[in-house]
């Protein structure tokens, strides 16, 4: 369910905690901030002298009253700014709630407003944090092992041997168990299409296409099935679990991940937007444990101070000492020059201060939760309205740029770099998080990652996720960072020393795989646009040309001619129902839809069409029934509707295949 430009990003890659990757909202509500800041005073104010520090020196103590003046204006304004109904907010320290706030409206009909102890949103996959700590209590308790093949136990649902190595929770916890990204039937319309979690998962299982631990590609699937093992090891199910060794031991009775909710707790859930601010209907998440989370600010501090102080919260433990902090501990990552993840948060870096998140995106709430470690320090803010991953992340900067303003970077030299033809990182790439085995494989024509290198040491890169498009300074050897945002990249070779794979310094939970030739979206869409004015000239060309000129005893030109204009026409159609499907996109995650059915079954007449056209205009020009521009233009079209059919096989548009 995963700024994407994603987002465009996946298109939710900057914050993949959707199903389908949403457009980037944050840089404006960035912007509306940043001008505000200038406004409220310095967080140093909030500190004592011997704290003026800087955030990653020590953790500063936080004055309440401060605290609570920084985020009554800035919600406020990102609010307006950003087109957002309401939001909640809670921030934690010492063991303590240093403020919970509650801004707009959960609801814009009634004009009931946002309370941060009364008001429920949709967390979205700020529930894998909960996953991850029902996994490690069983862990902890020798139920469970994060090293050990999951198939040792399931029943009724095995992962196949796609690679040697087996897929571990330690993979599922980190997003590295190598599943392609899959959202069809994701969600339900009402609580009759749900199914027991084990049920779906057998159902739905995506395929396998990276070997475990070699990539991060973020997966809600995997969530899901880390749940599964929850309910497979403690013989309850995942939402009774739960409830019994995480909600009820710290006191949050305003949170659940039940579906229906109970009637006390639906009634006090805040009315989620579209962009449009238009109210969405309710949708039911199959996917349990990865993103159906249900609570309120003031419960989601309580969770917050719980894992601040090592898994105890006052008398409570939830977790062992040493467990907590191996959730906290870096487990992986990418490369040594970018953030990684720990088992259940993701981690990055901002200003010198190590950041432990986790996000949730869905259909019409967003939501995310970051703990600062060195400082003590844990945020959480949900506002209800749909498509503004980067809200959040607006948010946690703004906070962090009051605190203790970060420097601007000063450009130097790189060191010890010889010189080298940075052409070599020059390509297009595409996010780990992706299909590769039905249509939706599509979705990689329209979010590619460009580089280019443009002087000794300089790329030029365009589709990421955190920085959608900067010049990219070489730092160290593959390693660049940009001057404006601070942020790096680093590339990973092979043993040939060819480039494979880029990461993004603070986007840990997918990465991008360079593309073959024959793979680049630009490709694919030149021959669209060279395709599309042929096939709609071509067929009123014949049919003109063969009303002025009629060639009775023509039967095999004839058969050419309408075979190839019926296959133009039909790969028109085919342009427009997909163009049709994808502007839909989001109806898809209820499952297949009877108008991508049909339009999914146009290329197999295509194919047809294509090879009955190419029969035809082969005897066609063997008896020379046409001249020699005849013969070019006919065998241009045919030879364009090869190509077209190669192009919809290598995005899986052949075989009906959901």
């Amino acid at each position: 369910m995963h700024r994407g430009r994603r987002p465009r990003r996946d298109r939710d890659r900057r914050w993949p905690g959707a199903p389908v990757a949403d457009p980037p909202a944050g840089r404006l509500g960035c912007a509306a901030i940043a001008l505000l800041l200038a406004l409220v005073p310095a967080g140093a104010a909030a500190l004592s002298a011997s704290e003026r520090q800087g955030p990653a020196a020590r953790a500063p103590a936080l004055r309440g009253e401060a605290v609570g003046a920084f985020f009554d204006q800035v919600l406020p304004a990102q609010l307006a700014w950003e087109q957002l109904p309401g939001a909640a907010v809670a921030l934690v320290q010492g063991g303590e709630v240093l403020h919970l706030g509650g801004y707009g409206l959960a609801d814009l009909a009634s004009g009931r407003p946002v309370s941060p102890q009364e008001t429920l949103f949709r967390t979205g996959s700020v529930s894998k944090v909960f996953t991850a700590t029902a996994v490690m209590q069983l862990v902890e308790q020798g139920r469970l092992d994060l090293h050990a093949d999951v198939n040792q136990y399931l029943t009724g649902l095995q992962i196949p041997p796609t690679f040697p190595e087996p897929i571990t929770l330690a993979h599922l916890l980190t997003h590295t168990a190598g599943f392609e990204d899959w959202a069809f039937g994701h969600y339900a319309r009402s609580p009759a299409g749900l199914t027991g979690l084990g049920t779906f998962l057998a159902r739905h299982q995506p395929a396998r296409i990276f070997p475990p631990g070699e990539v991060s590609a973020y997966s809600n699937y995997g969530a899901a099935l880390a749940g599964h093992l929850v309910e497979r090891a403690s013989g309850a199910t995942f939402e009774t679990y739960v409830e019994s060794h995480i909600l009820a031991p710290l006191g949050m009775t305003s949170s659940s991940f039940r579906q229906p909710l109970p009637t006390d707790l639906a009634n006090r859930l805040a009315t989620g937007y579209r962009a449009s601010l238009t109210p969405g209907a309710f949708e039911w998440d199959r996917a349990v444990p990865a993103g159906a989370l249900v609570s309120s600010a003031a419960d989601m501090a309580r969770f917050l101070i719980a894992h601040l102080q090592r898994g105890r919260l006052g008398e409570v433990r939830i977790l062992d000492q040493p467990t907590a902090e191996a959730m906290q501990r870096r487990a992986l990552a990418n490369h040594p020059a970018v953030s990684g993840l720990t088992y259940g948060w993701q981690e990055l870096h901002i200003g010198g201060t190590r950041i432990l998140a986790q996000p949730g995106d869905r259909l019409h709430f967003t939501a995310a939760v970051f703990l600062l470690p060195e400082l003590d320090l844990g945020l959480f803010v949900a506002y209800n309205r749909g498509r503004a991953p980067e809200a959040p992340m607006a948010l946690l900067r703004a906070f962090l740029d009051w605190l203790a303003p970060t420097p601007p970077w000063a450009l130097s030299p790189p060191e010890a770099i010889a010189e080298r033809d940075l052409s070599r990182f020059a390509g297009s790439y595409r996010s780990t998080r992706r299909n590769e085995t039905t249509f939706a494989r599509l979705q990689g024509l329209f979010a590619p990652v460009d580089v280019r290198a443009v002087g000794a040491d300089t790329l030029e890169v365009s589709g990421l996720a955190v920085v959608p498009h900067a010049l990219w300074t070489e730092i160290a050897p593959g390693v660049f960072r940009d001057r404006a945002s601070l942020e790096q990249i680093a590339f990973r070779e092979d043993a040939k020393g060819r480039v494979t794979h880029l990461f993004e310094g603070n986007f840990p939970a997918a990465g991008y795989t360079r593309l073959p030739w024959h793979a680049v979206p630009a490709l694919h869409l030149a021959l669209i646009a060279l395709c599309v004015p042929v096939f709609l000239i071509s067929p009123v060309v014949w049919w003109v040309s063969g009303r002025r000129h009629p060639s009775r005893g023509q039967v095999i030109a004839r058969r050419a001619r309408l075979t190839a204009g019926a296959m133009c026409v039909v790969n028109l159609l085919l342009l427009a129902g997909l163009s049709v499907v994808i502007a839909q996109g989001r109806e898809l995650l209820f499952g297949i839809t009877p108008l991508a059915r049909a339009v999914l079954a146009l290329p197999l007449l295509s194919l047809v069409l294509t090879a009955l056209a190419l029969f035809y205009a082969v005897l066609a020009v063997t008896h020379r029934l046409w001249g020699v521009a005849g013969r070019l233009h006919d065998l241009l079209v045919i030879g364009l509707g090869v190509a077209f059919l190669a192009s919809l096989g290598y995005w899986n548009l052949l075989g009906l295949r959901f």
